[in-house]
């Protein structure tokens, strides 16, 4: 006589088939559980570097602008030392009217036809007799928003034999270098000759008193 109890029932898995199809929990787990993809920690970015790189920037455009202005000094040194050379050759021979047009826009706003005329007088010391002159140095000045200025520097030589120094100071205007200010300073035997008080002067703007 068969168990009726081992029967399956109506409608209801078996026993086996009912232990069988129900996943445990650790499969359940294996199947839900996704390992995540490893992707390594991106590294900080040092301040340091990207400050050290700036400041390495800055000093090749400083060095790339310092040898351009170097370049244009030698490069318009000639031009500039005719000019300064017309300039005092000009005053030295009383030919004022072109001497003054050698000079800036700014140099004239500062020191009128008129005080141009009694500088002559007042300083035959420092260019009467002009024979030559001579450069010594140079500076370029380059500015934002301003136009270059060539700093000139020099030693004049006199018809007499006597020495004297001079600086000046030129523009650019329209592409032509201009007379921004000069001074010319002679020593103390050269200033007794001449009866003269003062062993320097100064004329126009941009050199110092």
């Amino acid at each position: 006589m068969e168990n009726v109890n081992n029967q399956p029932q109506p409608g209801f898995p078996s026993q086996a088939q009912s232990t069988s199809s129900i996943p445990t929990p650790n499969q359940v787990s294996q199947q839900n559980y996704v390992q995540p993809a490893y992707t390594q920690p991106e590294k900080p970015k040092s301040k340091w570097k990207k400050i050290l790189a700036i400041f390495a920037v800055l000093i090749l455009l400083g060095v790339a602008l310092f040898g351009y202005l170097i370049f244009q000094g030698i490069k318009d040194a000639p031009q500039v030392q005719q000019k300064v050379t017309s300039f005092l050759s000009d005053v030295s021979n009383n030919d004022l009217e072109t001497a003054y047009n050698l000079t800036s826009a700014q140099f004239k706003e500062s020191t009128s036809k008129e005080d141009f005329t009694k500088a002559r007088t007042l300083f035959k010391a420092q260019y009467a007799g002009f024979k030559e002159q001579k450069q010594t140095g140079f500076s370029v000045e380059a500015n934002a928003g301003q136009p270059t200025l060539y700093k000139y520097s020099g030693a004049i030589t006199y018809t007499d034999g006597d020495q004297g120094e001079l600086s000046a100071t030129l523009v650019k205007e329209n592409g032509e270098y201009k007379i921004l200010g000069i001074k010319v300073n002679v020593d103390i035997k050269r200033m007794e000759k001449f009866q003269q008080g003062s062993s320097d002067s100064v004329l126009g703007v941009g050199t110092e008193k």
